[in-house]
């Protein structure tokens, strides 16, 4: 309910959603080569456009339908991992209520975003995992790898933990070494199968080598120590030269770089799962409130993992969108909600009501504060975009700053990414030197420096324009040498 509520209210589509719908109507109009053409890893957009097939809804809503169904996915999953790896006398209720009040997981559910069958399936194949370490089935040592082999369909780094997962049992030493190497055996068994077919295809076919080595996924770089250690080698060099005040802090430079880095992405980690949680899980390791099972420190294990596939790419972009920390801060979860369990039994056997209800209202404040949004609407690109695309004649060239401003044109405007944050007085005459009539706008109001480009612009007539509370508006514009007006 609370992802349907949470699409049904976004006044406008991300940027990465129209993308992945691109894809999507490639995959439908042109077959699965153009989608891989398009786009390195379409297979979840693939997926939503089959099931546009199956229910005959639009394309926008079949990926809200179908990324609804991963987040049930991973609600329930969630809950079922913390029925295996929590103490005995655990409440699954505390699970949920984690999972569904969880800021960091609902501020993404109105988007169309691949992440959500990654995250589904990386905790359905920590689940069998677990299974697997339990009852030690190989029927869930198959499960664990054919889960996380689906969840790479998804995101590629999923290879990363189908590679480090099985090595937990390296690290079994109260186990008989000859039994964790069966389990490690158990544990890649489809994997190698895997590889053998796809080591058996390359070598037999040239084609599938060219097409494979034309759309590599642009995260293979990161499975590359000398591309990792060149791009920190550059930041190093950037750092000395722009940042360094002193030169004999040079020889320290590798160690600041690198230590700047790991303290961005903690707090970054911190910041997701919340100073109140973080404050709790630690207040309760130095109190001792429970002793972890080994199931949890199975997820800890996982969880070191994510860990060390962020910090692969904070190495290579500087920088970590808050969605990617979500899966760890779930996983992460699966432990603080252990603590949380034993607070709320804590309060409640000692009569402590006052504090409950202050835990209730926490917890019912990051309920809403995730699913009411507060911000500046961003609906004026959808409505003067559509506006545009019912008056503006298909055969006039017009250009954009905005994907979603092309999105809602049916791409009858062309996006300039030049234009997305920057605008000058050259600006109008390149374009109408390209042959372009019309000139579509999204501007943030704290762009003064572009709004006044705009406003002394001669060669703009405005023709449409819709703000919003902020001040940041869209705006189609002809331009003046064309006479449309």
């Amino acid at each position: 309910m609370i992802s349907f509520w949470l699409s049904y209210s976004n006044d406008i589509i991300s940027r990465d959603s129209t993308l992945y719908i691109n894809i999507a109507q490639k995959y439908l109009d042109e077959g699965f080569i153009e989608a891989f053409k398009l786009w390195s890893w379409p297979f979840y957009a693939i997926f939503f456009a089959m099931l546009h097939q199956m229910t005959g809804l639009g394309l926008e809503y079949s990926a809200y339908l179908f990324s609804a169904i991963l987040e049930a996915i991973i609600c329930v999953v969630f809950v079922k991992i913390y029925c295996k790896i929590a103490f005995t006398e655990k409440h699954l209720w505390v699970a949920a209520l984690f999972i569904i009040t969880f800021t960091g997981f609902n501020a993404y559910r109105g988007d169309i975003i691949r992440g959500y069958g990654f995250w589904a399936f990386t905790l359905l194949a920590i689940y069998y995992y677990l299974s697997y370490y339990q009852a030690e089935k190989k029927i869930d040592a198959i499960k664990w790898q054919l889960s996380i082999f689906i969840a790479t369909l998804f995101r590629p780094e999923a290879i990363v933990f189908a590679v480090a997962g099985p090595f937990f049992y390296v690290f079994l030493f109260a186990v008989p070494f000859k039994k964790r190497v069966l389990s490690f055996i158990n544990l890649n068994s489809v994997n190698f199968v895997i590889l053998a077919v796809i080591l058996l295809a390359f070598t037999i076919s040239s084609e599938l080598r060219l097409f494979f080595s034309e759309h590599t996924p642009d995260q293979s770089v990161y499975f590359s120590l000398s591309f990792l250690l060149r791009n920190f080698n550059q930041g190093v060099e950037n750092f000395i030269e722009h940042v360094l005040v002193f030169d004999y802090s040079a020889k320290y430079v590798k160690l600041i770089l690198a230590s700047g880095l790991t303290t961005m992405l903690i707090y970054k980690i911190i910041l997701n799962l919340g100073i109140a949680y973080t404050a709790l899980w630690s207040i309760g390791i130095y109190k001792k409130w429970l002793k972890l099972r080994t199931e949890s420190w199975i997820i800890l294990y996982f969880a070191l993992i994510a860990f060390t596939v962020l910090m692969v790419l904070n190495i290579t972009r500087f920088y970590v969108s808050s969605r990617y920390i979500v899966f760890l801060v779930i996983l992460l979860g699966l432990v603080v909600s252990q603590y949380l369990d034993v607070l709320l039994v804590s309060l409640y056997r000692h009569k402590q009501k006052w504090l409950l209800w202050v835990v209730a209202l926490f917890i019912s404040f990051q309920l809403l504060d995730s699913i009411i949004s507060t911000g500046a609407s961003k609906a004026p690109i959808k409505r003067v975009a559509l506006w545009a695309k019912n008056e503006v004649d298909a055969n006039e060239k017009m250009a954009c700053n905005e994907p979603r401003l092309a999105y809602y044109t049916g791409y009858l405007c062309f996006n300039v990414k030049a234009l997305k944050s920057s605008y000058d007085s050259s600006s109008s005459e390149q374009l109408m030197g390209d042959g372009y009539i019309y000139l579509l706008l999204w501007v943030k109001h704290k762009n003064q420096t572009m709004i006044d480009a705009i406003e002394n612009d001669r060669n703009l007539v405005l023709i449409k324009q819709i703000k919003n509370k902020k001040e940041d508006f869209a705006a189609l514009y002809a331009l003046k040498n064309t006479g449309k007006n």
